[in-house]
């Protein structure tokens, strides 16, 4: 059975500290303009980092408030989340209907959260969108329609893009945030066209050095407020 990865110690190090500053102090090493203090804590955080390699990364979604400023009555609600590492690995998964959701109502997904997305032995970058829908249509398989998303020529060719890209971090880091962007823009082009209402979009993306000091974060926008996770866990 899959687990959390446990936290390396050394890798408390990272904590709190944004890709563009990890990948500032690793230039500072590589030009030799750091100091040596900073460049033995630096490298031993890095190595507990590097030597954690067979898991998953696992977008969760543990919960959905909507809010009372919807005004849209009962409702049918569900979750989306996609994610996209630097080799091009995609990933998207659609939770079930939650139905007669209304305003101020709480959608909370059991264990975890809903597993919106997941990498297995994802790169150093992966980029990840979360979003919530309202649904006023019943039987429709959006499920499979997402898996053939996933399948299509469009999605192949931007992971095409991401795996042969060359250059820097910073080049490689925009190409993947680019195609998490194209990819969800696929997933939810074709929920608004089955009449689906988006309440809720938010995007981001973490480094390996970053996800193993993450948190639950709360995001509040103006339908929903959603509470999400990304966790590494073990590979069976």
């Amino acid at each position: 059975m899959s687990k959390s990865i446990e936290t390396p110690p050394e890798s408390r190090y990272f904590e709190g500290m944004s890709a563009r500053a990890i990948d500032r102090m690793r230039a500072q090493i590589a030009r030799g303009t750091a100091t040596a203090d900073l460049k033995a804590k630096f490298e031993a955080a890095q190595k507990a980092v590097d030597q954690v390699s067979n898991y998953a990364a696992r977008l969760y979604i543990e919960a959905v408030r909507v809010k009372h400023n919807r005004g849209m009555g009962k409702g049918e609600i569900y979750s989306v989340g996609v994610m996209v590492d630097a080799e091009g690995k995609v990933s998207s998964f659609k939770s079930n209907i939650r139905e007669g959701i209304g305003d101020g109502d709480l959608v909370e997904y059991s264990g975890a959260g809903f597993l919106g997305a997941e990498i297995v032995r994802p790169t150093r970058y992966v980029a990840f969108s979360v979003s919530v829908w309202e649904s006023d249509q019943k039987a429709r398989d959006m499920a499979a329609a997402i898996e053939e998303i996933l399948k299509s020529n469009d999605v192949k060719g931007i992971s095409r893009d991401i795996a042969t890209a060359a250059g820097a971090n910073a080049e490689v880091a925009s190409l993947v945030e680019r195609g998490v962007g194209l990819v969800s823009d696929l997933v939810f082009g074709m929920l608004k066209r089955n009449g689906d209402d988006q309440l809720f979009m938010q995007d981001g993306s973490v480094t390996k050095e970053q996800a193993f000091n993450l948190r639950p974060e709360t995001v509040d926008q103006r339908y929903a407020r959603v509470r999400f996770n990304i966790d590494r866990v073990t590979l069976d």
